[in-house]
């Protein structure tokens, strides 16, 4: 959400696209799998 607000609020370029791209990094596989399942329960 941090790179989200930067990016709605300055005209910063690719660079947020890329600061968010590697968030996806910092995660294990099976955290981003129970955040992905939390959201989709959300959606139904």
């Amino acid at each position: 959400m941090f790179h989200v607000g930067i990016d709605a609020l300055m005209n910063i370029g690719p660079f947020s696209w890329v600061s968010m791209s590697y968030l996806f990094a910092a995660f294990e596989h099976d955290e981003l799998v129970a955040a992905w399942r939390r959201v989709r329960g959300r959606a139904n």
